[in-house]
């Protein structure tokens, strides 16, 4: 027979996968809808599109890359549970195994943090400096209109779709 407490882990993990999955359902709406009609179903991954790629405001598309990221992390995280002590062990490299484990972590590190970074730094520039600044070193003078003006067109109605298609797709 199947237990529940024997799936524990393996459900925290499908769930996990399915939530952060769906918040970036975007590639579905994009070909069936286009996020009509009259943006009743446009989701953020789609209004970050267009912010970016048709508007060409790549602060707004940063600044709804950062609210995804944030949303994603915390759906992550809130889904973690504290183990009992001695319950997960963690294996031990000794030698090379340990320099090749090394290499790859911070490999791993670099990867994962360089894009939040970019992100983050795109989120706080001026659109006109998108293009007379280094997009990789933080602006001599950041700003927070791009966040003002994502959350003043229609957020919130984009969010409430967002989880309306995360909450129905991982329930089904």
């Amino acid at each position: 027979s199947i237990t529940i407490p024997q799936l524990k882990y393996t459900i925290i993990t499908d769930t996990t996968l399915q939530l952060v999955g769906a918040l970036t359902y975007f590639d579905l709406i994009y070909v069936m809808t286009g996020g009509g009609p009259g943006n009743a179903t446009r989701i953020l991954p789609l209004h970050m599109y267009i912010a970016g790629f048709k508007s060409f405001d790549m602060g707004q598309a940063a600044v709804l890359g950062t609210v995804l990221l944030v949303v994603g992390l915390a759906l992550s995280l809130g889904r973690l549970e504290n183990g009992k002590p001695g319950e997960r062990t963690m294996t031990t490299h000794k030698g090379f195994g340990r320099y090749v484990s090394g290499t790859l972590g911070w490999l791993w590190l670099v990867v994962t943090v360089v894009p939040i970074y970019y992100i983050v730094i795109t989120s706080l520039r001026s659109q006109s400096s998108f293009y007379t600044e280094n997009p990789l070193l933080p602006t001599g003078s950041p700003t927070l209109k791009a966040y003002a003006d994502v959350f003043q067109n229609k957020f919130w109605m984009y969010f409430l779709n967002t989880v309306i298609v995360t909450v129905v797709s991982v329930a089904v």
